[in-house]
């Protein structure tokens, strides 16, 4: 997946369905569903699955490439909070149903303004990653087997509302970290410490801990 990714362009079609829509005066983000928008929102994702090289813009895993299950047009900021940027090209992505259904109607804006005009144009307006505007490398490393390590207030925020160390809280962490004093520690301290920097210390630690292990697995 890119750094950042692209906005969607709408057909000259597609933007006069789309303006009929939302003109009018009992407009709710309910008319998402709408059947006459199913052809914007095939567009839609199609585009971003492309922009976001298969993948979900948070937990970065594939996602379904042909159906539209599993491989859901997201709002970065919820519909149901922020109608007013249903169509927002800036707003939009594809995401995976699992980091969809964690995230749902969760604020993403770091300072909510009431019914706010216009669509912010810098990623620093967030609290989330933002697909369009923030490198997702620079907040959240995976490792490998899956598991995320946040780094920054962005990458902590985006973890925790899309729940991505889902697995790990399901399944565990691997057997050759577990084995290791020190990593479960570091484990101890991410979780029960409230220093900010304890834990990111412990957090690049442990990141080195599992690598290790799991290279040598």
């Amino acid at each position: 997946m890119p750094k950042t990714i692209s906005a969607i362009q709408f057909a000259k079609e597609e933007s006069v369905l789309i303006e009929s829509k939302i003109s009018r005066t009992n407009f709710t983000f309910n008319i998402w569903g709408d059947s006459e928008l199913e052809v914007v929102r095939v567009s839609i994702r199609n585009f971003y699955r492309i922009q976001q090289g298969g993948n979900c813009v948070y937990c970065q895993k594939p996602v379904p490439i042909r159906s539209a299950r599993g491989s859901d047009v997201e709002h970065i900021a919820p519909k149901s909070i922020y109608p007013q940027f249903l169509f927002e090209p800036r707003n939009l992505c594809v995401a995976c149903t699992d980091c969809n259904e964690a995230k749902r109607e969760k604020e993403v804006f770091a300072k909510p303004k009431n019914n706010p005009k216009r669509y912010p144009t810098t990623g620093g307006a967030f609290k989330i990653v933002h697909p369009h505007f923030d490198d997702y490398s620079e907040h959240i490393q995976i490792l490998a087997g899956g598991h995320y390590l946040p780094f920054t207030e962005k990458g902590y925020f985006t973890t925790g509302a899309c729940d991505l160390n889902r697995r790990l809280r399901e399944f565990g962490w691997p057997k050759e970290v577990i084995d290791s004093a020190t990593a479960s520690e570091l484990a101890n301290d991410i979780v029960e410490s409230d220093d900010a920097v304890l834990r990111s210390n412990a957090l690049k630690k442990l990141e080195q801990i599992v690598v290790l292990s799991l290279k040598g697995s």
